[in-house]
């Protein structure tokens, strides 16, 4: 690794800890923590010092050469990071696994990796673009594709057994993944497509053959779906779908070493149930974006989009990117579009509620990685609060679709009332401070948050005690920063302390005392706002888990939700076309 930087003579401990990280990551940027940091070394340092224009310098690291050193502070560290992914770098996270102990190395590990599919970033993120993942298993003639995208949830596969070239040419221009894993025979065969000389789509990186054999790709499937998972999702009609699935599961099992938990189902797409539309058709018709800038403005999708969440821009892309064959749900869905459209108090009603949803799909992933911040959460009370008002509106509607979508809009009024409850309604995204979990919530947290007042209401009677206790009159309790609480009897009056009483501090006319008592009361007075910031954490973590029990049911009702907000959009743009 280090052999074009110099010899390493004898490392020190904590180079040869990076050193054997690296060797683990030898196809990532390594982030390395240190302090308040992250730190790369060698080639990395040297590459990554010119893309992201930092300073060069060096570090004495055991080697007859400083090691070429450069860093980013770690609360800064997103926007390098988004920066990197952008072009096609794969960032490994290092961190410290515990606080720093003189004289100890602190252990450390990559805790995640970050790569064009499987950011979660919101800054890296399109929020009216899904950001999907695909992995393709080719075996003899036959191809299933499986993408993810791991910030929603939604898993798709597809299945192709001829006319690859054109078929898959077509799912790819559909999709527009950020990333494409795969194995060695289909890195060849799309290497090969003739659609790559565009230049717009995504470098192939082939998998081991390990993580698509029938054993463990198997095994992946039923450690993410469920041990019927092959069975509930048909994957054994085709031999190259369990591989596929797996095989992507495996990746984003490696790379990013937390719960995927929001992942919950296998939707299988048929080659028929889209139109067909070729690159060059595809950019000419500016469907999605414009041929010059190759941006939203300008095009079909920016003229005709009116949806109030990023769940339904979302869903209102994929009906530009996807178009439908099928006679029947063409049909149904402008059905929906036209009973929307002659109704404007319903347009009206449905436009209010929704402008007051978020994005539940996106906050359902954060919360099953456990990275939802108090205002994601706010977010999603915010938004469950709005399913009655939706469901109430939808009440009479009569087309299929919109019945569809009132059938699927079950209300959560136990997680509203519960999210009331506990998160406080001037919560932000930052937990450093606390103070995000609402009064009243939990009695310990309250108690530790009162604990100053408490405890000098506390001390104050234990010092009316004490007097009546001992009969030392001109007995006090006093506090200061050094020593904390203590008990001051003047220098006269201390043949009266009683043997309980443990000397403190002496001073020119008194002497200083504690006792148990004291002491119990002056470590909650100190101790109270480290302990309110454990337990809050501790409560919040508590919520996040009692909340990932009904990720299932978050995400489909997000899913008839962004459902209608696309279908509302298509009435309100024919609405306008009317009234031009």
């Amino acid at each position: 690794m280090a052999e074009n930087v110099g010899k390493i003579v004898d490392p020190s401990p904590m180079m040869k800890q990076y050193l054997e990280i690296k060797e683990q990551y030898k196809d990532c940027v390594l982030f390395y923590r240190l302090g308040d940091f992250y730190e790369l070394f060698y080639e990395d340092a040297i590459e990554i010092s010119q893309v992201l224009d930092l300073t060069l310098t060096g570090k004495n690291c055991g080697q007859d050469e400083r090691a070429p050193m450069c860093g980013v502070p770690y609360h800064a560290a997103d926007s390098y990071i988004a920066k990197l992914v952008g072009l096609g770098y794969k960032v490994a996270i290092c961190e410290q696994l515990s606080d720093p102990v003189k004289g100890k190395m602190v252990p450390r590990d990559v805790v995640r990796v970050i790569t064009a599919g499987t950011v979660t970033d919101e800054s890296m993120l399109s929020e009216s673009k899904n950001n999907f993942i695909m992995c393709l298993f080719l075996e003899g003639e036959k191809l299933s594709v499986a993408y993810c995208d791991i910030t929603t949830g939604e898993m798709n596969l597809c299945h192709f057994d001829g006319a690859l070239e054109s078929s898959f040419s077509d799912l790819l221009n559909r999709v527009g993944p950020a990333e494409i894993i795969g194995n060695a025979r289909a890195k060849e065969f799309y290497n090969s497509l003739a659609i790559l000389r565009l230049g717009v789509y995504p470098k192939f990186e082939e998998l081991l053959e390990v993580c698509f054999s029938k054993d463990k790709a198997q095994e992946n499937v039923e450690k993410q779906f469920g041990t019927n998972a092959v069975k509930v999702f048909e994957l054994d009609k085709n031999r190259q779908d369990v591989p596929a699935v797996g095989g992507l599961m495996q990746y984003l099992f490696d790379t990013q070493k937390r719960s995927l938990g929001n992942i919950l189902k296998i939707t299988k797409i048929k080659n028929d149930q889209y139109m067909t539309i070729d690159s060059n058709t595809r950019r000419n018709l500016e469907l999605v974006e414009s041929i010059r800038e190759r941006k939203k403005y300008g095009s079909l999708l920016w003229l005709m989009d009116n949806t109030k969440t990023s769940m339904g821009a979302r869903r209102f892309r994929a009906m530009f990117d996807q178009p439908l064959q099928n006679a029947t749900e063409i049909n149904d869905r402008l059905d929906a579009v036209e009973e929307l459209s002659k109704n404007l108090i319903l347009r009206d009603k449905l436009c209010v509620s929704l402008t007051r949803v978020r994005d539940v799909e996106r906050i359902c992933g954060k919360i099953a990685y456990g990275s939802a911040n108090p205002a994601d959460l706010l977010g999603l009370k915010a938004s469950l609060q709005e399913i009655p008002n939706l469901h109430a509106a939808l009440q009479n509607t009569k087309s299929k679709k919109l019945r569809q979508i009132f059938d699927g809009l079950v209300a959560f009024p136990e997680i509203v009332e519960l999210l009331e409850k506990a998160i406080n309604v001037d919560a932000t995204s930052s937990t450093k401070e606390g103070k995000y979990i609402r009064a009243g919530f939990n009695e310990e947290l309250d108690n530790l948050r009162n604990a100053k007042e408490i405890a000098e209401k506390e001390y104050r009677k234990l010092e009316e005690f004490e007097r009546q206790e001992t009969g030392i009159k001109n007995l006090k309790i006093k506090m200061n920063n050094v020593f904390g609480l203590f008990i001051e009897v003047p220098a006269g009056q201390k043949e009266f302390v009683p043997l309980r009483y443990t000397r403190k501090q002496t001073i020119a006319n008194a002497e200083r005392y504690t006792t148990p008592d004291l002491k119990a009361i002056e470590n909650k007075l100190f101790g109270s706002d480290e302990e309110a910031l454990k337990l809050e954490e501790k409560l919040y973590k508590m919520l996040l888990e009692f909340l990932c029990k009904h990720l299932s049911s978050f995400s489909d009702v997000a899913k008839t939700m962004a459902n209608l907000d696309a279908l509302l959009s298509l009435a309100v743009h024919f609405k306008m076309q009317q009234s031009d």
